[in-house]
């Protein structure tokens, strides 16, 4: 039985770590390829979903506020130049982090906590590909990354899809 919840622990904390290392990846393409301050641009992981917010004043504005969110961005990128990068930032980091991690699990011989970290990583993203989709269509907008994505070009949309597949795919035969 204690095993069972150490096992379940060491899953949510990988689901978490996931997430964690999503949203860096937006926030570092916020910081280095579209130009944000440190001061007005944030990870937040206290919310569901969990995002990055951007500052307007003394509040933080996530991407569910997609009117003021769009504003702020555009700010720093009024021609959108950056923001496909922005956008696919995230998913494109989580692949990197998940097979750095997993290489590095195998290295060390937890074999099993790379195969998970893997699978997890693809159900996480399976999941949330899920309910943005379902969500775009109840909305009638995006509602998350890869709709977003989709809506400004749908060839970068299947470009990001299909590196994660591909790379955790690979990563998950090498283990």
């Amino acid at each position: 039985m204690l095993e069972f919840v150490l096992r379940g622990v060491l899953a949510f904390g990988m689901v978490l770590g996931i997430i964690f290392i999503h949203e860096l990846g937006h926030y570092l393409a916020g910081r280095w390829v579209v130009g944000i301050p440190q001061a007005d641009i944030t990870i937040v992981m206290t919310d569901i979903p969990q995002h990055v917010a951007l500052r307007a004043d003394n509040k933080w504005v996530g991407p569910d506020e997609i009117e003021q969110y769009s504003a702020l961005y555009e700010e720093y990128d009024p021609d959108h130049e950056y923001l496909e990068r922005y956008i696919g930032a995230g998913e494109l980091v989580q692949t990197l982090g998940v097979v750095i991690i997993a290489a590095i699990f195998v290295g060390i011989g937890l074999h099993g906590a790379a195969t998970s970290l893997v699978i997890i990583s693809v159900l996480t993203t399976g999941l949330y590909l899920v309910w943005d989709a379902a969500g775009s269509v109840y909305i009638g907008r995006p509602m998350g990354d890869y709709s977003a994505l989709w809506e400004i070009s749908p060839l970068a949309a299947i470009a990001v899809l299909s590196a994660f597949l591909i790379s955790h795919l690979l990563m998950y035969v090498w283990i």
